[in-house]
């Protein structure tokens, strides 16, 4: 992750950055909201129509995002606050 290259995130970054100015203060489950919809199909019939290739590819899509975030921001974070304050068991 990232898995697109420089030249093919400018075709999103204005849409992006409009989109996260809107999000900012906003409740956590508006993101939620937007990233379940972009995941979906556009109505249920196209729904009814997924095999399991289709919803495997979304579940990838989501772990991966989740392990980059964790690797990338949260693990630093938790790394930095065991130095300053220690393991609960030494």
């Amino acid at each position: 992750m990232p898995a697109i290259d420089q030249d093919s995130r400018k075709d999103y970054q204005v849409h992006l950055e409009i989109l996260k100015e809107e999000l900012t203060g906003k409740p956590i489950g508006h993101l939620v909201y937007i990233l379940t919809y972009l995941i979906l199909p556009k109505n249920i019939a196209e729904l009814c129509k997924w095999r399991y290739k289709d919803y495997n590819e979304r579940m990838g899509a989501i772990t991966c995002l989740d392990r980059y975030f964790y690797d990338r921001y949260v693990k630093p974070y938790e790394e930095k606050t065991t130095k300053e304050n220690g393991l609960i068991i030494e």
